[in-house]
Parts: C-alpha cells; structure tokens; sequence
C-alpha cells in the first residue's frame, strides 16, 4: 500500500534486451515524427545547458572545493589551472581527491538515477503520490540492478557523446531517451488491472 492508500504498482524485472528494444522502440517513435522530437529536443537541450550553468556547475564548484579542503588541505591554493592539473595528478592527495570524487559523484549520479528513472513515467501515467512514483523507481532498480545499470550507462554515454558537438546533439538524443525511457517503463511496471 502506497502512502495514498492505493495499491502499489507492481515491478516486473526486465533484461538487457529489454533495455535494447526499448531504445529501438524509443528511436522508431522518433523516426516516426522527427519534427515534432526536434522541436522539444531543441527546447530541453537549451533549457539543459541554462540548467547546467546556473545550477549544477555551482553545486560542482562547492563539492570540488569541499573535497579540496578536506583532501589537499584548507590552505590548498593554486596560482593556475596546470598547477592545480599537477598537484591532482602527481601527488597521492591529488589521486585520492579523484578517486573520492569520482565515487561521490557515482554514488550521487545512481541515487538520482534511482529515483526517477520510472518516476516521471509513472506521474503522467497514474494517479500516484510522488513518494510512491520514486519509491517504485527505486524497486525497479533494486529488481533489475544489471539491466538498469547498464541503461544508465547507455544514457551517460549517449549523452556525452551527443554533447560533444556543442551540446547540439541532445537535439536527436533526447527525444529518443525520452521515447524509450517510456516504453521501458512500460515493460517495467505492470498495467493497472
């Protein structure tokens, strides 16, 4: 029972080809209206990189420097970019400070994942309560771990590839996760009886 009062959604475990049709389906609905996918793919890579550099690159810049004070010590300073790349590179604090950071960042990255890989599926498609749409995220997950981890991985990796070109890529790319990332959560949670 969901904090509403109304029935959970049931998770169905998916696989790996699950993951791979749904991407398929996902670039099908595309093809089937690119205009209409480009149109919003254009609007949410604009509204995404506004997002990145008003957000996401301050929360950034205080988690570096939060992990620099605590790593390389409060009085760390570097006069340049190449002194900094050196010290991070050729000093065992400098190392640790990566290895640290990258796992915050995974671990950050896997907890949101987890929240709402299903979530904003689930919101438009059901009368449900947000806590039980990231609830149910998360048990899709927790019943899927490997395939869910690698659609994650297929997203980041799509979506570094498709920001390479000055972020003009995400034009195509998002619209196609989105489209698939639906049919996915349609494999995933079972219809309403």
């Amino acid at each position: 029972m969901s904090i509403s009062g109304k029935v959970d959604p049931v998770v169905r475990p998916v696989a790996a080809t699950d993951i791979a049709e749904a991407l398929a389906e996902g670039l099908r609905d595309f093809q089937a209206l690119p205009l209409y996918g480009l149109c919003f793919g254009a609007l949410y890579a604009a509204g995404g990189i506004a997002i990145v550099t008003l957000f996401v690159f301050v929360v950034w810049m205080y988690q570096v420097r939060l992990l620099i004070a605590l790593i390389l010590g409060l009085h760390a300073s570097f006069s340049n970019f190449h002194e900094f790349i050196n010290v991070v590179l050729t000093t065992t604090d400098g190392l640790m400070f990566l290895a640290i950071g990258n796992a915050v960042g995974a671990l950050l990255s896997l907890i949101l994942f987890s929240l709402t890989v299903v979530s904003f599926p689930l919101l438009l498609d059901r009368e449900v309560d947000f806590v039980t749409a990231m609830v149910t995220s998360v048990r899709a997950v927790v019943t899927s771990p490997g395939p869910m981890i690698g659609w994650a991985a297929v997203i980041v990796m799509l979506l570094i590839v498709s920001a390479l070109p000055y972020f003009l890529g995400l034009i195509v790319t998002l619209p196609v996760l989105g489209h698939a990332t639906w049919h996915l959560y349609r494999r995933l949670v079972a219809p309403v009886p």
